[in-house]
């Protein structure tokens, strides 16, 4: 080795006290968000949340957060996005689309590949492109999986239509619907944070959209 350097990153905190924003109604966001937090402290770090996911945020937290620090409970992600734009300290955890319309800054997490990830459409796709396609369309991912440039807090939303047995024209549009979700939202409104799906993940939703009849 001829030469090398180092760089030391100083991050001075500001002391404030930190206001943590939580849904107190059921939510898939907070199921999702309790979800990762599990499935990424696995095994070793088993311990710092041992509780399985929740759609009721206090429900999964590993003590009770009524006596841990400052919670701020609100219904709706609409609701806690608000509160941590109006009070200086505070975080939370919503949609993006809700820190975008309150122009908040957003967090960088880390995935199992051990990099620091943007909540963006392309880290979310590429992260969901990792999981498991199960026969019925529905994914099922894995946050230990080192999957590089993922980002691990995204998730699926799905859709339920009858297959057949109705009127023809409702289902065909029903079917344009979903299509129109599925390839043209991602790139009508980034901004909203849909992700677009490519590969085989794409292929399945595909396949099943063709199944309205």
């Amino acid at each position: 080795v001829k030469s090398y350097s180092t760089k030391t990153v100083n991050i001075d905190l500001p002391k404030e006290q930190i206001t943590v924003w939580y849904r107190t109604d059921s939510s898939g966001t907070s199921e999702n968000f309790t979800k990762f937090l599990k499935g990424a402290n696995a095994g070793a770090n088993e311990r710092l949340w041992p509780k399985v996911q929740n759609g009721v945020f206090p429900n999964a937290t590993p003590n009770n957060i009524s006596t841990f620090f400052n919670f701020q409970g609100a219904s709706g992600s609409a609701a806690v996005a608000a509160g941590v734009a109006g009070k200086v300290g505070s975080i939370t955890y919503s949609e993006v689309s809700f820190a975008t319309a309150n122009k908040l800054p957003v967090a960088y997490v880390q995935n199992a590949n051990g990099e620091f990830v943007a909540p963006d459409a392309a880290g979310t796709s590429i992260f969901l492109g990792g999981g498991t396609i199960n026969d019925n369309g529905t994914v099922s991912v894995d946050f230990a999986k080192k999957i590089p440039g993922a980002y691990p807090l995204g998730t699926t939303s799905y859709g339920l239509a009858y297959s057949s047995g109705k009127d023809a024209a409702k289902q065909a549009a029903v079917a344009s619907w979903f299509t129109y979700v599925l390839t043209q939202c991602p790139t009508k409104y980034p901004e909203k944070g849909f992700a677009q799906l490519t590969g085989p993940l794409a292929d399945k939703a595909k396949a099943q959209i063709a199944k309205i009849k």
